[in-house]
């Protein structure tokens, strides 16, 4: 194609980072090369800067509520922003978000016959069932979800486990995986022993890692408890969790209890991107048994210095990852199970180093990588859209 596709990306928050924040300025930073992208997002009191360099912003209306700090797109009472979106004339369409403005890229794909395309990056039957606390709300609004995810021309998971819980929610169109990634580049000097001084670990002594929001929903108490049966078997180790949350002074209180304070460290948020990956090369082990997440953008953080990850048993986030190929399982309901899963992961280490090996060769991708398939798949899409009509 000669000229610039032009790209929507339709959003229903572009403010605080979080992950889809993040996949949608890491889409939109590297098409600007080769499409004209537009995200198309509701007003923000986020004061982040999410300006890139060559996409433009286009805002809704929208309300601010505070009790869940979140700021809700109103697009249809914004008629200033409705005509500028159909004046945009652009080449197909890209929801991340199936919401308020997810319905809205349904309705102008239909009105000015362009494609729809969206990734499903969450899953929002746990999520509904948390905010809403009765089922059969979160079933209905599950429903409704669904019908727009239904009228795009193709979805997109993030990973295989999360296909298939997309087809469970009732999907019933095509859809290509297509995953998240890290800008995150492998070290090229070692930098274990500043890690070792930085945390208080001795020489070759087995750091394990967790990287994320320290909330309840990642199961971060479960991984003390997994600490304390580690100790119980005389097994020796740094634990270390980098990042913030409001479960954070529930974990020192666990820590405390079990006398782990030698053993379990919460040193904070790393915001030094270098920094985080001497981190993740000098880990010997991710442990992150979180059910809550759909896919880990870490797993690939932690691919790009060799380091495996450990997940929960059926949890979503393993899609994509083979136990002891690429990565490792072990029960996330039992911490007895899952100390003694460790021990054995370090009991073969031939077995580790080429689990090791497999991880950056098999899961390490970056996100040039994976938005050139994206831009591939859009004229892919843009072709049979109109070759059907």
């Amino acid at each position: 194609m000669d000229k610039k596709i032009r790209v929507a990306m339709f959003v229903d928050s572009f403010g605080a980072m979080d992950g889809v924040v993040n996949v949608v300025k890491q889409y939109s930073k590297l098409l600007s090369d080769r499409a004209e992208v537009t995200i198309v997002a509701p007003k923000t009191t986020s004061k982040e800067d999410n300006s890139i360099e060559g996409v433009e912003i286009l805002r809704c209306a929208s309300i601010h509520v505070p009790i869940v700090n979140y700021d809700y797109g109103i697009p249809e009472l914004d008629g200033k922003f409705l005509k500028e979106i159909k004046d945009r004339s652009f080449d197909i369409i890209h929801l991340h978000s199936p919401f308020n403005l997810g319905k809205l890229a349904i309705k102008i794909g239909k009105e000015l016959d362009i494609p729809v395309v969206a990734t499903f990056h969450s899953q929002f039957k746990q999520d509904f069932k948390l905010a809403l606390g009765l089922d059969s709300l979160a079933e209905a609004w599950l429903k409704d979800i669904v019908k727009v995810f239904n009228a795009c021309y193709e979805v997109w998971p993030v990973n295989s486990k999360v296909q298939e819980i997309l087809y469970e929610y009732g999907y019933v169109g095509n859809s290509t995986v297509i995953t998240n990634a890290t800008e995150m580049k492998p070290l090229e000097g070692d930098y274990r022993s500043e890690v070792d001084k930085m945390y208080g670990l001795k020489a070759d002594q087995p750091m394990f890692l967790f990287v994320g929001r320290i909330i309840t929903l990642k199961n971060v108490l479960y991984i003390v408890e997994v600490m304390r049966a580690l100790r119980e078997r005389g097994f020796d180790f740094k634990m270390v969790y980098v990042g913030d949350g409001y479960a954070k002074a529930q974990v020192k209180s666990l820590i405390k209890k079990y006398k782990l304070e030698d053993y379990v460290i919460l040193p904070g948020k790393l915001s030094n991107r270098e920094d985080l990956a001497k981190v993740y090369q000098r880990a010997n082990l991710v442990v992150f048994p979180s059910y809550y997440d759909a896919d880990s953008l870490c797993k690939y953080e932690a691919a790009s210095q060799s380091t495996p990850t450990i997940f929960a048993e059926g949890a979503a986030t393993i899609g994509g990852v083979k136990d002891e190929v690429d990565g490792y399982v072990a029960s996330g309901e039992d911490e007895y199970q899952f100390a003694d899963r460790i021990i054995e992961i370090f009991e073969d280490k031939p077995k580790y180093l080429e689990v090791c090996k497999n991880t950056y060769d098999r899961l390490y991708h970056t996100w040039t990588d994976v938005v050139d398939k994206v831009y591939d798949n859009y004229l892919r899409v843009i072709s049979e859209y109109h070759f059907g009509k």
